[in-house]
């Protein structure tokens, strides 16, 4: 059974599709197979990894997976047939589609979240906190990485926006800080100010190089470059391995 992931944030431009991609690629490098979804049109990832969206196919798009699933033709393994691969054993696919109403496109996600066949699912929810289309899948995921950024204004969304998960959830959530630096707080304080605990807290420092890996299209060398010890993505490494660790020990309590 796949382990699934969800990497939210309560603001936009948090940083989401980014961590979204570094975890898709960790676990690849675990040797597990994953499968990155998005759940928007306008989610940036595709762009990140410099891939182009194929062309209009009527019979390879999300809604007839979803019609195949529905009337029991198409195993799960067959949904791989339409996502992207864009590294070994990691793909991408787009569960969204224009025509789809609010509660169709809750339908969808929730299906494909939970019938993708890779060892790991990701859901990368680019989306707005007015046009959620995952909060239905809080319950049926894992592991939920919460994504902001080190302001006050989100602290104070981050605050209300944990509001709204169901009790069952609360207990899996882990925060990303995102453009972490030092300069502005020591990242135990700031789990503390937030009322997390530091295990339950991770970080993305903030490096220019990752800005410019997204310009160019080059997102999926930002995890072979880091653990190649390449010297633009030091402070990146121990980011990394606090990502990695975190979904190895949460997969680990599952099991106990």
């Amino acid at each position: 059974m796949s382990y699934k992931i969800l990497v939210t944030s309560p603001s936009h431009n948090s940083g989401v599709s980014i961590v979204s991609i570094l975890l898709n690629h960790l676990m690849t490098l675990a040797g597990k197979t994953s499968t990155l979804m998005f759940t928007e049109g306008e989610c940036p990832t595709p762009l990140y990894l410099g891939l182009r969206p194929s062309e209009s196919d009527p019979t390879r798009s999300i809604m007839q997976v979803v019609h195949l699933l529905e009337n029991g033709a198409i195993k799960d393994s067959d949904i791989l047939d339409y996502t992207i691969p864009y590294i070994q054993n990691g793909y991408l696919l787009d569960t969204s589609d224009p025509v789809l109403t609010m509660s169709q496109a809750h339908n969808v996600v929730q299906d494909v979240y939970a019938h993708v066949s890779t060892d790991v699912v990701i859901c990368d929810d680019s989306t707005s906190t007015v046009n959620v289309t995952t909060d239905s899948i809080y319950d049926t995921s894992d592991l939920i990485f919460i994504v902001i950024n080190p302001s006050r204004k989100h602290y104070s969304v981050l605050r209300d926006y944990l509001n709204t998960f169901p009790n069952t959830a609360k207990n899996k959530i882990v925060l990303v800080m995102n453009e972490y630096t030092e300069t502005v707080g020591a990242a135990r304080d700031i789990a503390k100010f937030l009322h997390f605990r530091p295990s339950y807290f991770c970080k993305l420092h903030y490096n220019p190089y990752i800005t410019n890996d997204c310009l160019k299209g080059k997102c999926r060398n930002i995890v072979p470059y880091a653990l190649s010890k390449d010297p633009r993505y030091a402070n990146l490494v121990g980011d990394l391995d606090e990502l990695s660790s975190c979904v190895a020990n949460f997969m680990l309590t599952e099991r106990r």
